[in-house]
């Protein structure tokens, strides 16, 4: 793709992306562009939420291997490293889920959509935290199960209707 302005080569990963969340106010907007556009947001969502409950079963995977198998410093080390890898993801994908929600719920009010935060909530760290049961300083009988892991197949709102 070529810039109008000039004969420099953009790559098209470099173009702006204009979607109707980022036009309202400024120009009309089909709403049916605005339904698109949540569509896509709300499989986003899903999406960064599956990668961010496998990486938690990774992770928890990965401590319940290093107590029974690993020995040694090096392997400690190793270990820690790729643990720490894997917390990271989580982190990422936490940053990444509540970047799309603030999106959805600011497109939820022009939208009109109700029942976002009956179905996609803020994700904090205490949604993903406590991983494993060395992790978690809770008694066992006062551990609840995290929103995250309650989560349907991500049509719930698509099959309600979701408008006023």
């Amino acid at each position: 793709m070529t810039s109008l302005r000039n004969s420099e080569h953009v790559a098209t990963a470099d173009v702006k992306l204009y979607l109707p969340l980022a036009m309202l106010g400024k120009a009309y907007c089909d709403p049916k562009f605005q339904d698109i556009e949540w569509s896509l947001r709300y499989a986003q969502a899903h999406e960064t939420l599956y990668e961010v409950r496998s990486a938690i079963l990774t992770c928890s995977q990965m401590y319940k291997t290093k107590d029974a198998l690993v020995h040694g410093q090096q392997m400690h080390t190793c270990s820690n490293a790729f643990i720490q890898t894997v917390l990271e993801c989580i982190t990422q994908g936490m940053i990444k889920y509540n970047e799309i929600h603030v999106v959805m719920v600011g497109l939820g009010r022009a939208l009109c959509k109700v029942g976002l935060d009956d179905v996609l909530k803020e994700l904090t760290s205490a949604e993903v935290g406590g991983i494993t049961a060395f992790e978690d300083t809770r008694s066992e009988g006062s551990q609840s199960v995290s929103w995250i892991w309650k989560l349907s197949d991500g049509n719930s709102m698509e099959r309600k209707g979701s408008r006023k």
